[in-house]
């Protein structure tokens, strides 16, 4: 426990001492240019239709195969359970 909390410190210690500033960060550069790039006013709106839409579907078709994978293999298991006699 020691350990973790000294291995947190120094990271924390080395994080506030090594700060390098970007500039122009990207939270700039999305706020001044959002309006006119993705032609909404609402910036979390377009971040999320705009810039990463594709990311979004394809997470979402990435669960729904995940899901029916993980339905099929479970039948499938149910089925050679059944088929099997007790010892």
């Amino acid at each position: 426990m020691i350990c973790v909390i000294m291995i947190c410190s120094i990271v924390l210690l080395m994080t506030n001492i090594l700060k390098e500033k970007m500039t122009p960060s990207a939270y700039e550069y999305y706020i001044n240019n959002i309006p006119k790039e993705a032609e909404m006013s609402n910036a979390v709106t377009a971040i999320y239709l705009r810039y990463r839409i594709f990311d979004t579907l394809f997470e979402a078709l990435l669960l729904a195969v995940a899901v029916s994978a993980v339905v099929y293999f479970a039948s499938v298991w149910e089925r050679e359970k059944e088929e099997q006699p007790d010892e």
